[in-house]
């Protein structure tokens, strides 16, 4: 019954998600004298024009980097061009062969992207850059991947600063635009130098929790590679990639750049943060030459603020914030008090508006669309009753606001890399495409006019400018107000509609400037020395809200406005190069056929291995692949041990391209067993053991504060005694015990669900909870000669402290259950941690996984049925954020925690055992980028069986 219960629930859930699926995409592939590109159509999108501009600019951008960088890979690049996502970004890998990945979509006005002239030129050339350099290489790494296939890259063994910096400084030295270039990544140095928060040599090679953290390798290793080639000439640069290349003994940085420069990385770091301060210094004299304004800072968490914006009436003001230690939220507040009056839950998007009435809040956000893709679209929230009304559904819909009469909405849509500005009915309905842009045109924050007759808006246009715009809704006419290569964001018309505020960095500095629309006249209203974005004016235009950026990120700041104390603004004066051009016109078209998986299925490369089992060493080989577009995977190995000769091998395979998708794997091992009596003897026996499987897993619910998985299957297993096959018993013997073999198949399904937290600054998951459930029932309906059940849950919850954010309680609770034919129905044991080879585990990247019931031996109880809860309280002790200079090994923070676990396994009585006891715990990396969790504790156990236990081990915790 439980079998055809399992089958039903199968049933429901399938169809139903799979009505919610995308249609099938169909790929395609066109090719190149240097690239393979592969793209798809479907009901939705065809991204041929894309993908035949994309074969363009790779053509191109392989003319301009091969010179440069002195390499030319052997064989075509793949390219593999995708539009299922709102974000901006792309990736590289080298591994087993060169591929690209490519987002349609192009970068939001205030990211750190922001400064291009072309966003698929810029995106190939810092992604081919990747390409060129990692794939530089010569001597034996050259000679190993002729044998092995391509396994060994030696110049993707440096840190992240070098990796993304070489990429990142290209893409702006070959453009007018990039990010080395862009006034973000000015800003951001500029606040580190004047806080004197300026990262060191060893953060800025690991993984650091400081601000701006994941920008970190971007910022300051293209800057720092910058100040290098204009210091020794570009040349080094590549001269560092290719002598890298060659490196037997990775890790030996300063041995490589000081042959080409003359000096170690620490010295030339030094030089640099000295320029930086020379630089900034002399930056900060010309500003203050004007005469500073003063603000008041609001809040003082630093991190990501923006999008402040009051309400019609002026009685409350809305901001976005994500401060590092609580979810990001929108808050609303009292302007005149800056005290808080609401937090909501923010879920990414851009845009935050209060309606007329301050009734709701209309924001975007990214979700899970059809299951594939993650898009934006517009939501309408109650502030008293918090429900949640979606107003736009796949529209990739972002930046809304209200008209003044509450009535419309109006938003910017993306597709295919392309915005239109569209207008839609509060109370939901048909859209309306008010102003439809061409060339991959990028629109952002369109604001009403105080009257709903117009509205204003930034836009991007080709060869990088970015302006603000002012378009009739009645007439369609467009009125540009800016017109240069200056960034001019987050425009607003003032409270009587003849003026436009917005923030520029025409000087190299952002700041908020003002237009008057009848004279054209420009005004500079702030002049800071950190920045200043996303304007609010109050609606008696006599106050200024707005984001100001310091070396800790972003703070609300608030100042008088007073237009008789406004600048005029200066020219823009800002020398760049001029955009290249793509030397191949649109015409040209490049050869497309079907998409053929066969092209990049087979394995390009295989590893070896050697390791130990029950009999001693173990000899293994194994090849893992699949096709480009992530149709196809596959993982084939196969061991030999060298003292019995006994052979094991698994194969794993997975079909993505349908929803749900599929699984196979099959395996055979052999190993010592117990269970066999002959003549009164316990022996040990050789069981050989054939297994076979096959599931479908899919995501059941995808939203931004849930996430629900679903699989199930069927598995066959077929246990043999290899050495005794036939039993002879003499007359006088004792009757023999002879082992459970046979075969052991039946149904699987599990499910998981989770909407767990973490925050940077946190030492754990901070809220939320995960819950799941795994069964397997073996029945001879199905093939199996045992009859047998199993189920496996677990619960675990989070809670944050209110008296410290970074403060967790986690209680988890697990348990399981079997019944069935005792020799096939599986035990489970509980206890405390099993021995651990610290430096072996480090080695083969295997921490220790799993919940235990510490102050007893490892497998202490065992029986048919287990219950165990963990409960700790988990906070920070202290930070240290370094390491020892290019060194592969980072420090990051000590934290603690103190702990009851209770628990037992038994077959008739259940019995608690408690343990309590402390651990410290060391966050570090190793190899620049892979984290590892040093668990150093004491338990003890309470009970008879309980003990004193202290443990140190590599291992995570639930």
């Amino acid at each position: 019954m439980l079998a055809g219960l399992l089958l039903a629930l199968l049933v429901l859930l399938a169809p139903r998600c799979a009505r919610a699926a995308d249609p099938t995409q169909i790929w395609y592939t066109l090719t190149t004298p240097h690239f393979y590109v592969h793209y798809y159509k479907n009901i939705r999108h065809d991204l041929s024009k894309v993908a035949q501009k994309v074969a363009r600019v790779c053509e191109q951008v392989h003319r301009v980097l091969t010179p440069i960088m002195r390499y030319t890979p052997s064989l075509r690049t793949h390219i593999v061009v995708t539009d299922d996502t709102d974000g901006a970004n792309g990736s590289a890998q080298n591994i087993p062969f060169n591929v690209i990945r490519a987002y349609v979509t192009g970068p939001a006005a205030l990211s750190s992207l922001n400064d291009y002239d072309d966003w698929f030129y810029g995106l190939i050339m810092h992604e081919y850059v990747h390409i060129l350099h990692i794939d530089t290489l010569y001597g034996l790494p050259q000679i190993v991947n002729w044998v092995l296939g391509k396994t060994w890259t030696p110049n993707r063994l440096q840190p992240g600063w070098f990796i993304e910096g070489i990429a990142t400084f290209h893409e702006s030295e070959r453009t007018s635009g990039g990010r080395v270039r862009g006034t973000i990544f000015d800003q951001l140095l500029r606040g580190a130098v004047l806080d004197k928060r300026q990262l060191t040599l060893s953060q800025i090679t690991s993984n650091t929790r400081y601000y701006p953290r994941g920008v970190v390798r971007y910022l300051y290793g293209s800057r720092f590679l910058k100040y290098i080639a204009d210091r020794y000439g570009e040349k080094v640069l590549a001269d560092i990639s290719h002598i890298y290349g060659a490196q037997v003994i990775p890790y030996a940085l300063n041995r490589v750049v000081k042959r080409v420069t003359g000096k170690t990385y620490e010295q030339l770091y030094k030089d640099f943060s000295a320029h930086l301060v020379k630089r900034y210094t002399m930056q900060v004299a010309a500003a203050k030459k004007r005469g500073l304004t003063k603000s008041s800072r609001l809040t003082a968490q630093g991190n990501e603020l923006s999008q402040p914006r009051f309400s019609y009436d002026g009685r409350e003001l809305v901001y976005f914030t994500s401060d590092a230690h609580r979810h990001s939220a929108y808050v609303i507040i009292d302007p005149a008090t800056g005290k808080t009056r609401q937090r909501m839950w923010a879920f990414g998007g851009t845009g935050v508006v209060l309606t007329p009435d301050r009734r709701h809040v209309v924001h975007s956000q990214a979700e899970s669309w059809r299951t594939f893709f993650s898009y934006h679209d517009i939501y309408v929230r109650d502030r008293v009753g918090h429900g949640r009304r979606r107003l736009t559904f796949g529209l990739r819909a972002r930046d809304p606001d209200v008209s003044p009469d509450g009535r419309r909405v109006v938003f910017v849509m993306n597709e295919l890399g392309t915005n239109h500005i569209a207008v839609i009915p509060f109370r939901g309905g048909k859209h309306r495409v008010v102003l439809r842009g061409v060339k991959e045109q990028q629109f952002s924050m369109p604001r009403f006019s105080p009257d709903g007759k117009k509205i204003v808006y930034s836009a991007w246009l080709e060869r990088g400018m970015r302006d603000i715009f002012v378009l009739d809704l009645e007439s369609g006419k467009q009125r540009r107000l800016t017109h240069d290569r200056a960034l001019d964001l987050d425009p607003m018309f003032s409270p009587d509609g003849k003026r436009v505020y917005f923030s520029s960095d025409r000087t190299g500095i952002f700041n908020i400037y003002c237009l008057a629309l009848d004279s054209g006249r420009l005004f500079q209203v702030t002049n800071v020395v950190g920045g200043a974005l996303t304007p609010a004016v109050s609606p008696d235009e006599k106050t200024l809200f707005y984001a100001g950026f310091t070396g800790r990120g972003y703070d609300l700041h608030r100042m008088p406005l007073v237009r008789e104390r406004f600048l005029p603004a200066l020219p823009y004066l800002r020398e760049r190069p001029k955009p290249p051009k793509l030397t191949s016109p649109d015409s040209v078209r490049y050869p497309v056929k079907r998409y053929n998986p066969l092209w990049t299925f087979f394995p390009r490369n295989y590893s070896a291995s050697i390791g130990t089992d029950s009999y001693g060493t173990v000899l293994g080989i194994s090849v893992a692949g699949g096709d480009v577009v992530g149709r196809h995977a596959y993982q084939l190995t196969f061991n030999i041990g060298t003292s019995k000769g006994n052979p094991s091998y698994s194969v794993i395979y997975a079909y993505n391209r349908f929803w749900p998708s599929i699984r196979f794997d099959t395996s055979r091992t052999e190993g010592p067993r117990g269970g066999l009596t002959l003549d009164g003897q316990r022996i040990n026996y050789t069981e050989e053991a054939y297994g076979a499987g096959a599931s479908i897993g899919m995501p059941a619910l995808r939203i931004p504060d849930h996430n629900v998985s679903v699989s199930t299957g069927y598995r066959f297993n077929w246990y043999r005694n290899k050495d005794h096959a036939d039993v002879l018993v003499e007359p006088g013997d004792v009757s023999p015990q002879l082992p459970s073999v046979g075969k052991l198949s039946g149904l699987t399904f599990n499910i998981d669900y989770g909407n767990t937290l973490r925050y940077i600054w946190g030492v754990s998951n901070a809220q939320g909870r995960s819950l799941s459930f795994a069964l397997r029932l073996n029945l001879e309906a199905l093939g199996s000669d045992f009859r047998s059940i199993q189920a496996l849950w677990s619960w675990a919850e989070f809670w944050q402290m209110p008296w410290h954010k970074d403060h967790t309680l986690a209680l988890r609770y697990g348990g399981g259950i079997g019944s069935g034919d005792s020799s096939r129905r599986g035990l489970f044991f509980i206890g405390g941690f099993p021995e651990q080879n610290i430096i072996q585990a480090v080695i083969d990247l295997a921490p220790l996984g799993g919940n235990y019931l510490r102050g007893y031996a490892p497998g202490e109880f065992f029986g048919e049925q287990y219950h165990l809860w963990n409960l700790e309280y988990r906070f920070p002790l202290f930070n240290i954020e370094r390491g020892p200079s290019t060194l592969p090994i980072y420090f990051n923070y000590v934290h603690m925690s103190v702990f009851v676990d209770v628990g037992h396994a038994f077959f008739d009585k259940f019995e608690p055992k408690v343990g309590v006891g402390a651990e410290l715990l060391l966050e570090w990396y190793l190899a620049y980028d892979q984290p590892f969790t040093l668990r150093v504790g004491y338990a003890r156990g309470l009970m008879a069986e309980g003990g004193n236990e202290i443990h140190a081990l590599i291992g995570n915790r639930f």
